[in-house]
């Protein structure tokens, strides 16, 4: 049986213990204090390093952005147009940040070209990425890849856009002429928008494309919208698309 004396003792060394045990964990956490990158849970966070006291939203099951394809599109004397199809399968989730880069080789698989660039991607759907005006002097393309490099996500829901073409007309000489009107249906004045139009064949292979920037356009506002390309096109268009990407 434990002496009185002796209980005394590991009481006190208890509480010694005890307080040395707390200022090592207050002397822990000031050494090592929890933050939004640590890759822990932790001082109130929705998820891991995100929600709650940190800047970055948490962003659940977010899906990789998809290359649907990317060619090179002839224009004239050893120029083209770089250009890609993607998709974003992540509902209100966009990309404040999208870095990229075309791989483009000849026919016998040799590397003649490499084009860098960052954009940003509107939530949910198809978008282009568009580089004009390539110069591969005396080497012609065969094949382009598409890769993507980093990209920045976060939560932000845009409303999908209500735009119609009210009137098109299309001339090959003595140069392709695309002339488009667009019609804003949707609510409210739209912000600036990248205007693309894509061109196929019959077989609904992609030949040409371009780009513009424009104003926003007020409810029910139509806008011309004209674009040009240098040589007359060697096959005839068989139908276009037209995509919109909202700057934001």
């Amino acid at each position: 049986m434990l002496s009185w004396a002796l209980k005394r003792q590991i009481f006190f060394l208890a509480i010694v213990i005890l307080i040395v045990a707390v200022v090592l964990f207050l002397l822990w956490l000031k050494l090592f204090p929890a933050t939004c990158s640590d890759g822990k849970q932790n001082h109130g966070e929705e998820g891991i390093d995100c929600g709650g006291p940190c800047p970055n939203e948490c962003l659940g099951d977010v899906r990789d952005i998809n290359v649907l394809w990317a060619k090179a599109l002839s224009l004239k004397n050893g120029r083209y147009d770089l250009i890609a199809m993607l998709e974003n399968p992540n509902i209100n989730i966009v990309a404040e940040s999208l870095e990229y880069e075309f791989y483009i080789y000849d026919k016998n698989n040799n590397a003649i070209g490499r084009r860098e660039g960052k954009t940003f991607v509107n939530n949910f759907g198809e978008f282009l990425i568009f580089e004009p005006m390539v110069d591969f002097h005396l080497s012609v393309p065969n094949n382009v890849i598409l890769k993507i490099k980093n990209i920045s996500w976060k939560k932000r829901d845009i409303p999908k856009l209500q735009i119609v073409i009210s009137k098109k007309d299309f001339t090959n000489t003595p140069f392709p002429k695309l002339d488009i009107f667009l019609v804003n249906k949707s609510p409210t004045k739209t912000p600036e928008l990248f205007v693309y139009p894509v061109i196929y064949d019959k077989d609904k292979n992609a030949f040409a494309a371009s780009v513009t920037k424009i104003d926003g356009l007020d409810f029910n506002e139509e806008r011309e919208v004209i674009f040009t390309w240098p040589k007359s096109f060697d096959k005839d268009p068989d139908s276009y698309d037209i995509f919109f990407k909202p700057v934001f």
